[in-house]
């Protein structure tokens, strides 16, 4: 036989499927990746519209060829925009997000300041996912017992016919032994042999055996059943043993006797029926045992009993006054056969198959009446340590708290100001029902506290509400909401002789009714509040002396309340602004990413270039994880003890400060103002690098990555408010893997060759090009001064909201002296946090779990030092641009020679260099790019098939049917024209770069292979038999332009040129440009380290200069001015504070660190 076992079992039946919980961070994700969605449609939408457009303009260029497309252009197009664009979404988001998840759990789960030593019972987490919620935590429901108490129960007074009996003291527990010995002796025995005889007898606990050869212990099923058991042990009532269903009770008062009992019925104690009773025989005699909640109780006294009423009132309101958990005691004689007909009914229903629960708790109902009340017991359950100044911090934090528990009316009172839940000079409302009240009269009370809470705006409010009046409240809509209207208006809500359903109902009123909706978290201890648990947002189980129910139905489980502070100003702080910052990061560089190449479609004739080469965008989402990914794992914008030590500081994570539509929106403002910076600085470096030779679609897109990257690590470096090693160093993995990437791939021939060919060498040339390096500098220059301006702007805004003398006010000392940002962030240490802890095992307490890691403050101020001086450079540099040219522009197109004599107008000095420009042409378009069989032009063998794919009939096969090779519409499109210059020689070597020419090479049967039009057959006079396809003049053409127009090398002039001379130019014009309105330019220039003619990029460098200088100039005048009037952000704890300004803590550490430096600080 198996039993305990299957579907039916109470604990299957009681279990409840876990909700899936899902943070407010993961749904405004979802969201804005639906924005994001429908921007990349948006985007593919205008650049497909403008290429409909502008189509017919590209499709009669002689040297494009239309694509064969399957479906038609405006849908083709529409969808290689949105593929294009499709890197906005950041799909790395959600592996970045598990990632910063797991370690800030790792850093909760190993806190050593959350460790209860008691249990060696560490922080625990179930839902990872959650961290961040912890910070936006709006209302808290607490369970009473066990959660803000010890849960160890002490039977403290008692109540028995009239009298009542102890006294609450520091002393262990009941004192009262001696009073009910003298009340013996008045004759007041019998009255306290019943009560006690109820007390030792009424309950399921068991004796356990003795250990360490001291007295049996009692195992119990709560602590108060267990209290009560010992207490009437030590006052002459023993309970002996159980075995089966007989009970034995020692009577040691007077002459020692032994009393049996024989168990006929247990009427379980239940959270709707709020009591228990047996059903005894002693001897001939039948009677039954009740104790239970006053309100139950009193209900089913006996007339007699009634008659009791205000001196029973009197005791039970005394007892609550001082806290204590009262419990009434009856008692009634049955008849034999009255007992033995509720017993049939009894084993009835305990064997019945359906609503046995129901049955039992209906059989109950008809035994539990006409009890006669024999006393009252009142219970002290001790508040945890910390628990008054954890809950002062919460609501100082903004944080509403509501107190749900199963106590009278008076005793959670008065808990409530011992926990200083509630406050003296508090208005509290109160809401209870009379048993003969209507629902009517709920309706008017809820409707008249409204009336009289609204009325008192300057107090501080609370209200006190019993079950008996949810029961009505929950019970009607309207009702519902104006009781949650009245709530809202409360700082506190304590709930009394509530059951668990009422709790989870609690719950869910707030969740579903406050709007915007808030971050609900239930804390409790026991199985009675895992619905409430469950219900909340955020669910958080004590380890309490009850079972690990609400551990294990947790999200969150601590050892005691008072962690709880820790958990949520700092853990939960810290984790919401790092969640934020690395989601509005991971937007921000897609959104400036796609832009860029959004940007590089309109100079790409709307074809679907990416201005990235494929395989180096594919390493960007990869290596700009890294060091934001630090940032979510370790950023901290104050300490630990400075969070503890200003509450009001999580009013930013409450109020959703840090990830909001407006954060969203300056994000995307963000974008714009890099991506526009980035792109203008690079295009005006554009003309420069093309003279260097360097200025083809792969070594600019190279060069334009590069400058993303750089300012992708800059702008983790200047988001975080401390860094470390980790932080630090995950940027300088990022950049050394990005380096090593390009060393790899395009500087590696065998990965070259496989992934791109074109890209081979292209770092290489890269880090030869001035020009280049300007442009970084540039590029980091303007964004760290842009950013820190744009930062102190908006601090400056926030500042200036309240008058000077509220600033000074709020970080004034006690003698009224001025304190400076650096003395607010530094809390002076406390003396508990030095000493030394005993180290837990089952955690890791080094400094790495400890996040005690030393740290320096914000390097925005370093940065600025650093790079404000950077822009005198950018004058010195923006000279060497401008390069004296020999422009020549003949009006010389179709097939013909043309002859123009030049005036030289100063000296040049050799190398000169000769070179054409021919415009518009789009090199740079998708279809012709791809149009060349990169295995032709390096000599190995290449399929007919994939000859096909890229290259079109015409350019693959000429009018005769003789193949071409190589093949495309590159080779077939070169520029043929030739130059010489009168008396002077134009040497036509190293125009091209070394490495290509090098890789380009000839077949093994070039010139034997029938049917074939080879590369000299197409240029005669250009490319010479003997070279081939490593004529440096075709090597350099099949470089395709970045825009669009087309700037190669010709050739050197070796000789001085004297100013005046007048030089003789011949010109054979072949190259058609009319067709397309285009011009053909040929230029002599001398060629510097910044390049030649280009008076754009100096001037651009000039003006980034000037635009820095004021920049640094700008701040430094906030900073001082700041500094002197102390309009600080951060609050000392005296007087008000302005919470628009505590939401940028970090910037009282900017401005202090720019005028005296950043400093070194470690944390602990």
């Amino acid at each position: 036989v198996v039993v305990y076992t299957g579907s039916e079992t109470r604990m299957v039946l009681n279990t409840r499927q876990a909700t899936w919980k899902q943070s407010n961070l993961e749904r405004v994700t979802n969201v804005v990746m639906l924005v994001v969605l429908a921007a990349i449609g948006i985007l593919a939408l205008l650049s497909d519209v403008v290429f409909n457009i502008n189509k017919s303009t590209f499709h009669h260029l002689w040297y494009l060829i239309p694509p064969d497309l399957i479906l038609p252009d405006w849908l083709s197009y529409w969808l290689t925009f949105c593929v294009l664009y499709s890197n906005m979404m950041p799909i790395s988001l959600y592996p970045t997000m598990e990632f910063c998840n797991s370690m800030q759990a790792y850093f909760i789960k190993n806190d050593v300041n959350m460790y209860w030593n008691e249990l060696e019972f560490p922080a625990s987490v179930q839902s990872s996912n959650l961290c961040q919620e912890l910070g936006q935590v709006n209302y808290i429901f607490s369970d009473k017992t066990g959660t803000l108490t010890q849960n160890v129960m002490e039977l403290k007074r008692i109540w028995i016919a009239g009298r009542m009996y102890g006294k609450v003291t520091e002393e262990k527990g009941f004192c009262g032994g001696e009073e009910l010995r003298t009340a013996r002796g008045e004759g007041q025995g019998r009255d306290i042999d019943l009560f006690l005889e109820v007390l030792a007898v009424a309950h399921t606990a068991v004796v356990s055996a003795p250990t360490n050869g001291g007295p049996p212990g009692y195992e119990a099923e709560s602590p108060d059943e267990s209290a009560l058991v010992e207490a009437v042990a030590q006052l002459g009532w023993r309970f002996a043993s159980r075995v089966g269903e007989r009970m034995v009770v020692a009577q040691e008062v007077g002459a020692s006797k032994e009393i049996e009992y024989q168990i006929l019925a247990v009427n379980a104690f239940d959270s709707a029926r709020k009591r228990m009773s047996v059903v005894v025989q002693k001897g001939g005699e039948f009677f039954l045992f009740a104790k239970g909640a006053d309100n139950v109780m009193l209900d089913r006294s006996s007339v007699a009993s009634k008659n009791l009423g205000a001196n029973l009132d009197e005791a039970l309101t005394n007892f609550a006054g001082e806290g204590l958990r009262t419990l009434v005691i009856g008692r009634r004689t049955l008849r034999q056969d009255e007992c033995r007909r509720w017993l049939d009914k009894y084993q009835a229903a305990q064997k019945s198959l359906e609503d046995r629960d129901g049955n039992l708790a209906r059989v109950a109902e008809e035994i539990e009446v006409d009890l006669d009340i024999v006393g009252v017991t009142a219970i002290e359950d001790k508040l945890q340590t910390g628990v008054p100044e954890t809950i002062e911090k919460l609501r100082e934090a903004g944080i509403n708290l509501w107190v749900l528990t199963g106590d009278k009316l008076e005793t959670a009172r008065n808990i409530g100001f011992s926990a200083k839940v509630l406050e003296a000079g508090m208005t509290i409302a109160t809401l209870d029902r009379a048993p003969d009240s209507t629902a009517a009269s709920v309706a008017n009370a809820v409707d008249a506290e409204a009336a009289r809470l609204s009325s008192l705006e300057s107090l501080e409010k609370a209200m006190m509400v019993t079950g008996a009046a949810l029961e009505v409240i929950l019970g009607d809509m309207q009702l519902k909401m104006r009781f949650l209207a009245v709530a809202q208006n409360c700082s506190v809500v304590i709930a009394c002789r509530v059951s668990p359903l009422q709790k989870a109902q609690m719950v869910r009123l707030v969740r579903e009714g406050v709007k915007p909706t808030p971050v609900t978290l239930s804390v409790g201890d026991g199985a009675n509040d895992v619905p409430m648990i469950q219900e909340a947002q955020v669910g958080v189980g004590i380890a309490g002396r009850e079972g690990r129910q609400a551990v294990n139905n947790s999200d969150f489980a601590i050892g005691q309340f008072s962690y709880l502070q820790r958990l949520l100003l700092v853990h939960g702080r810290w984790n919401y602004r790092r969640a934020c910052k690395f989601t509005l990061f991971t937007f921000w560089r897609n959104a400036v990413q796609v832009l860029l190449i959004f940007y590089y479609t309109f100079l790409s004739g709307y074809s679907g270039t990416s201005i990235f080469e494929d395989w180096i965008r594919l390493s960007f989402n990869f290596l700009c994880s890294f060091p934001i990914m630090a940032t979510g794992c370790f950023d901290q914008d104050v300490t630990d003890r400075v969070a503890l030590a200003y509450p009001k500081l999580y009013t930013i994570g409450r109020c959703g400060m840090d990830l909001n539509t407006v954060k969203i929106c300056q994000a995307l403002a963000s974008a714009v103002v890099h991506s526009l910076t980035l792109w203008g600085i690079t295009c005006m470096a554009y003309p420069s690098m093309e003279l260097l030779g360097v200025s083809d679609y792969y070594s600019w897109g190279t060069a334009v990555y590069t400058c993303l990257m750089l300012d992708m690590n800059y702008r983790v470096l200047f988001l975080n408010s401390t860094h470390n090693r980790y932080t630090l160093g995950s940027i300088m993995v990022s950049s050394a893997l990005y380096v090593f990437y390009l060393v790899v791939y395009p500087c590696t021939r065998l990965f070259a060759d496989l992934l791109g060919p074109n890209m081979y060498m292209v770092p290489y040339q890269l880090a030869t090009s001035v020009p280049f390096w300007l442009s970084l500098l540039t590029v980091l220059t303007v964004m760290v001064n842009l950013d820190l301006f744009l930062m102190m702007v908006g601090a400056w805004r926030q500042t200036q909201n309240g008058d000077l003398a509220k600033a000074k006010k709020i970080c004034a000392g006690p003698s009224g002296s001025w304190r400076s940002p650096y003395e607010l962030l530094l809390v002076p240490p406390d003396p508990k946090a030095d000493q030394e802890l005993e180290e837990p095992q089952t955690i890791d307490t080094s400094s790495f779990a400890q996040q005690k890691l030393a740290a320096c403050i914000t390097t925005a101020p370093i940065l600025l030092c650093a790079f404000a001086p950077s822009s005198l450079p950018c004058f010195s540099s923006a000279s060497a641009t401008f390069e004296e040219v020999v422009h020549a522009q003949p009006n010389c197109s179709g097939i013909r020679t043309c002859t123009i004599q030049v005036k030289v107008p100063r000296t040049m000095t050799p190398p000169i260099l000769v070179y054409y420009a021919a415009g518009p042409f789009y090199q740079n378009y998708n279809d012709y790019m791809k149009s060349e069989v990169a295995k032709e032009l390096m000599a190995k063998p290449a399929p007919e098939k994939l000859r096909e794919t890229l290259c079109s009939k015409s350019t693959r096969i000429d009018s005769d049917g003789n193949q071409i090779v190589p093949c495309g519409l590159k080779v077939m499109s070169m520029f043929n024209d030739t130059f010489s210059v009168s008396g002077l020689a134009i040497d036509k070597k190293n125009v091209a770069w070394a490495s290509d020419v090098e890789r380009y090479r000839n077949p093994e049967d070039y010139l034997k292979r029938p049917g074939t039009v080879w590369l000299h057959d197409l240029y005669p006079g250009i490319v010479s038999q003997d070279e081939g396809v490593k004529n440096e003049q075709f090597v350099t053409w099949m470089r395709p332009a970045a825009l669009r127009r087309v700037v190669k090398h010709y050739g050197w002039i070796q000789e001085k040129l004297e100013a005046g001379r007048v030089l003789k130019l011949s010109i054979q014009s072949r190259y058609p440009v009319r067709e397309f309105d285009g011009y053909k330019h040929l230029i002599i220039t001398e060629l510097g380290p910044f390049g030649g003619r280009h008076h754009g990029f100096g001037y651009t460098l000039m003006f980034a200069g000037a635009v820095c200088m004021l920049l640094g100039a700008a701040v430094t005048v906030m900073v001082r001015y700041q500094d002197c009037t102390g309009a600080s952000i951060l609050r000392s704890g005296q007087g008000p504070v302005d919470l628009s300004a505590i939401a940028h803590p970090e910037l009282a550490m900017t401005f202090q660190g720019i005028v005296h430096s950043a400093f070194e600080f470690s944390p602990r």
